[in-house]
């Protein structure tokens, strides 16, 4: 109550709130973000129980950086100012603010992924690498800190809560990437794009099940599938026994072959040409399989992104479909010029 108070009793806050009749619609007009913001009781327990934390910074000016000869940070996940990171250069954020955690002592957010790559055309010695950290505390001391971080041979996880993150992540970035390149897509285009999707798909579900998270099910395997059927892309063509195409997808064959080669064949489907050798495999390894399943299906016109699938790719603030998403701290994703134009003022 006496938060509730602070903010909406004072005439002339509130006046700056809701009189300017374009913020006011903006805000409320809209039934899901109207619903989104007020109606939903989890968004009055985190005034009640988590204003502290959403509002109080518990450190200031703080620095990431990898010291290492072979490594170098290349991408950042999490907040806007690790997204927007340089690669090879240090991380930079002006503050950072707690996370509450429940009775089981559990985190609804506050996660951080980083990718890091090797230097140019240097091969990496493998073995262990250093971060340094720093940071202020809310009373202007300084500290730092540096720990030693294993680079594991093979694929790793630490929790499955770092799992979900990374798949996350690669789901973010795959259906940003096929949303914007299937936009004036040509035929030949088009047909790399599903192909593509087939695989992704599969992949997704079955890290998905791996992890075990029925909120995966529910959420990113449902916007998959509207996305899929609104292309007319037969998810199916990934679980079928696969025939080979021209001796079948040699997994071995492709392997031997040239990165250029590899390329070249990527292109000549309409796949993308860019990644490491082994993921060049892999694509075009799923091209081919996807290929063997099944003709061709009746061309679709194509469509514009409209009614529920479209909703979920909005941004509350502008109502478009989101070009750079970000989450904020209060778990809901904005067109990043949109949210920090939003704060600024």
């Amino acid at each position: 109550q006496s938060t509730w108070e602070a903010v909406v009793s004072t005439q002339s806050t509130w006046e700056a709130v809701v009189s300017t009749q374009s913020t006011w619609e903006a805000v409320v007009s809209t039934q899901s973000t109207w619903e989104a913001v007020v109606s939903t009781q989890s968004t009055w327990g985190q005034m009640d129980n988590e204003f502290g934390h959403i509002v109080t910074p518990v450190a200031f000016n703080v620095g990431l950086a990898l010291k290492s000869e072979d490594y170098e940070l290349s991408a950042g996940y999490g907040c806007p100012e690790v997204n927007g990171m340089k690669p090879g250069g240090a991380v930079r954020m002006s503050t950072v603010f707690p996370v509450l955690c429940d009775a089981s002592n559990r985190r609804r957010s506050g996660m951080l992924l980083f990718n890091f790559r090797p230097k140019g055309k240097r091969k990496p010695k493998g073995g262990a690498v250093k971060v340094g950290a720093s940071h202020d505390d809310i009373c202007g001391i300084p500290h730092t800190t540096t720990r030693d971080l294993a680079v594991p041979e093979a694929e790793h996880y630490s929790s499955l809560a770092i799992r979900k993150a990374i798949l996350l992540v690669r789901y973010t970035d795959f259906v940003k990437r096929y949303m914007g390149e299937r936009k004036g897509a040509n035929d030949r285009k088009m047909r790399g794009l599903k192909k593509e999707f087939v695989a992704f798909y599969a992949s997704f579900e079955k890290e998905a099940t791996a992890i075990g998270d029925p909120t995966l099910v529910a959420t990113e395997i449902v916007q998959l599938k509207e996305i899929a059927a609104g292309d007319g892309i037969d998810l199916e063509a990934g679980g079928k026994k696969r025939p080979r195409e021209e001796g079948g997808p040699d997994l071995a064959a492709l392997q031997k072959l040239k990165v250029a080669e590899l390329r070249k064949r990527l292109d000549a489907r309409g796949l993308g040409t860019k990644g490491k050798k082994a993921e060049l495999v892999e694509r075009l390894s799923a091209a081919i399989r996807a290929a063997a399943d099944s003709a061709e299906p009746p061309k679709k016109k194509q469509r514009l992104v409209q009614g529920e699938e479209a909703k979920t790719f909005q941004c509350p603030i502008t109502m478009e479909i989101m070009d750079d998403p970000v989450i904020a701290a209060d778990g809901h994703s904005y067109e990043r010029k949109a949210i920090a134009q939003w704060l600024s003022n």
